[in-house]
């Protein structure tokens, strides 16, 4: 039985029903009434990591709306019976239910609380939870891996359609791992295309989803730090199947080793992790064309503050949308847009009351409470045209007895037209291949 609380949240398909567009613009431009904080008999050390984690809690609804709104209205049906869920949908400009808002994410924090007794609540564990996994990253749209593998004994020409023994690990796995080491693109692209598992080669393709999610640990050895220019916007290829002429030049449907044109994804969120080394986590959006997004003043505690791609030292959750505009002439925009004056000294004070670390506090403090960030990329082919050995992410496969193909052609259902409507300059564009 769901909670009182939940129930009285107003939900937003509820208020506009069957208005895509007019849900996408609450999705993107209503944000969480400021957490009200009751000090207690708490000190400043808990109080400050209360304060964390509610604010990171925040920026997860944020950023989780803004990437639900990438997708179309029949692709994004997420269930409503949880927690995550309602608050995701609410109407957060309902004057009724604000302090039911302020006590549904309460009780959230709670429940992340009962379950990871001594672990800091942060922007990473909210998104990469067994509750975000079931609830958002779940869609069909977000899926990294197309759902159909075609498999052949190698040496043989026959393929098979088969089945993944576990399709929640397709979901789990989904976030990339780069450490700013080579092109993204490219890395992303290598978890596709043909792999050696004993002696069965598998085909992978990708799902061209709307939204693909990468960690950057920004770690790599021996180059440049990653900024804004180089990962603004990246190309994957899908190694999917495409029509070609065959040698008596009819048309026909056979896999391309190249992988095939690559696909356009550009930059939806960024997000700074600061949990790790207590401090804020901090959340920057861009729409649809790329451009920045202005932010009220309420998110102060979770974006507010200027803060640069590729800085030493730092990590950071990479949120890429598959393009559906063409690219802007002179390229993609800013990475963001200096705060207006109007902000003043009093809100960077507030900033600065909020991050600020008791005195004395030594950084071997922080190190030990690291989020569970991944440490090591997903396992991946150095040339993605050849059968090799190891598999894009270690899943199982289960061959069985089906009606064989010379071509590793997929006999699942069409491609699909995950992306969603835009409202303003941001116009609908579809993604087949």
């Amino acid at each position: 039985m769901e909670h009182p609380t939940f129930e009285k949240l107003r939900d937003l398909r509820e208020k506009y029903p069957g208005g895509e567009l007019a849900q996408n613009y609450a999705l993107t431009r209503q944000i969480p009434r400021r957490f009200r904080m009751g000090t207690g008999r708490l000190n400043k050390g808990d109080y400050d990591k209360m304060c964390r984690e509610a604010f990171a809690l925040d920026a997860a609804i944020v950023v989780a709306r803004h990437l639900l709104a990438a997708v179309a209205d029949r692709y994004r049906q997420i269930k409503s019976g949880s927690p995550l869920a309602r608050m995701i949908w609410a109407d957060l400009e309902d004057t009724d239910s604000f302090q039911q808002q302020q006590s549904a994410r309460m009780a959230i924090l709670e429940s992340f609380r009962e379950k990871r007794k001594g672990e800091q609540i942060s922007f990473y564990s909210v998104m990469e939870s067994q509750e975000m996994l079931d609830t958002l990253w779940c869609l069909p749209a977000f899926q990294l891996w197309h759902p159909t593998v075609m498999a052949k004994k190698e040496g043989t020409k026959k393929w098979e359609k088969t089945e993944v023994e576990d399709p929640a690990l397709l979901t789990r796995k989904a976030l990339i791992n780069y450490s700013g080491a080579g092109d993204l693109g490219a890395h992303i692209s290598d978890s596709f295309g043909m792999f050696l598992d004993g002696n069965i080669v598998q085909h992978w393709k990708s799902n061209e989803p709307v939204v693909i999610r990468v960690f950057h640990s920004n770690n790599a050895q021996a180059e440049e730090p990653k900024t804004w220019k180089d990962l603004r916007e990246i190309w994957v290829k899908s190694h999917r199947l495409r029509d070609v002429e065959d040698e008596t030049g009819r048309a026909t449907r056979r896999y391309d080793k190249t992988g095939g044109p690559p696909k356009r994804y550009i930059l939806l969120a960024t997000v700074r992790l600061g949990a790790w080394k207590e401090e804020n986590d901090r959340v920057r959006l861009y729409g649809a064309d790329g451009e920045y997004v202005h932010l009220p003043k309420d998110t102060i505690n979770y974006a507010g503050i200027e803060w640069t791609l590729g800085t030493v030292g730092d990590r950071y959750l990479l949120y890429y949308r598959l393009a559906t505009l063409p690219p802007a002439v002179g390229g993609s925009g800013s990475e963001f847009v200096v705060r207006p004056p109007a902000l003043g000294k009093k809100h960077a004070m507030m900033v600065a009351a909020v991050t600020m670390k008791s005195r004395g506090q030594e950084q071997s403090e922080t190190d030990r409470r690291r989020d569970p960030v991944p440490t090591r990329p997903i396992s991946r082919p150095s040339d993605p045209s050849t059968s090799n050995v190891g598999l894009p992410l270690a899943a199982r496969i289960t061959m069985p007895q089906a009606r064989s193909h010379t071509n590793p052609r997929s006999e699942s259902q069409g491609e699909q037209d995950w992306g969603g409507r835009s409202h303003g300059r941001n116009r609908r564009g579809g993604h087949r291949g």
